[in-house]
């Protein structure tokens, strides 16, 4: 990190209610980059605006049984035996979604803290916890349910936040920016449409079908094999769901 953006970081933590939120993005100011979509089976994400700032709404578009969905972020130097907090604004259908966090020791899972679960309308959720003295990393899981009940429904989350409390938490510093926030932005303000491509289409025709998707649109592949530009190959008469921008693990 430069001098200059140093300085801006430390400036915007001071101006900020609450202290430093040690995630990127936790505001969705840049979309959805920095968050990572682990959900099974896929469902619609989209940035919106809300009574909190920009909000990630998330669209139960497909049953996902017990499931519970998770988009996820990982907060890499951890403190251990410190106190952190968590905290979001979160809004859906009563208990259909809640903030959870992971303890790990590089890759290996430690204990599991969530907060409750929402109200109804918009719902701030928040918890303490401790990490544990071998917790190098601290994920935060966006959770939400996805039964037959939950179809058509959406949850968003707002200002979600990490924060160290004590233990040498609270001296933690803000991590950098997401970069090119353009590009997201110009993503999650022109929605695409769906689009369906066919065994044996060029690749210009492919690319063409691609550059169609936006936030929760669905690529259908026609009956047949398909491999797709990256050399992968699909599944006869799949779908696949554009998501806009980057992920991270």
């Amino acid at each position: 990190m430069n001098k200059m953006l140093a300085i801006a970081v430390a400036v915007a933590a001071m101006a900020a209610p609450g202290g430093v939120n040690l995630l990127q993005n936790g505001d969705f100011s840049f979309g959805t980059q920095c968050w990572g979509d682990r959900t099974k089976p896929s469902q619609r994400v989209e940035v919106v605006d809300s009574p909190h700032g920009k909000a990630l709404k998330v669209t139960v578009a497909e049953s996902g049984g017990k499931n519970l969905g998770q988009i996820i972020q990982i907060r890499q130097g951890a403190k251990p035996n410190a106190k952190y907090r968590v905290s979001a604004q979160v809004e859906g259908p009563k208990d259909a979604a809640l903030v959870q966090v992971k303890l790990m020791n590089g890759k290996k899972e430690g204990a599991r803290i969530q907060t409750p679960a929402c109200d109804g309308g918009w719902t701030k959720l928040d918890k303490e916890f401790e990490t544990e003295a071998d917790t190098t990393g601290i994920q935060v899981l966006l959770r939400f349910r996805m039964g037959d009940s939950m179809k058509g429904k959406s949850v968003s989350f707002a200002d979600v936040r990490l924060e160290g409390v004590s233990g040498g938490a609270e001296n933690d510093l803000a991590p950098e920016p997401p970069k090119k926030p353009e590009a997201m932005k110009d993503v999650v303000a022109a929605p695409g449409v769906d689009a369906t491509v066919h065994p044996g289409d060029s690749k210009d025709v492919v690319a063409a079908a691609l550059a169609k998707l936006g936030p929760g649109n669905v690529l259908t592949i026609a009956a047949g094999a398909y491999t797709n530009l990256s050399g992968h190959r699909a599944r006869p008469s799949g779908s696949l769901r554009g998501v806009p921008g980057p992920r991270q693990g």
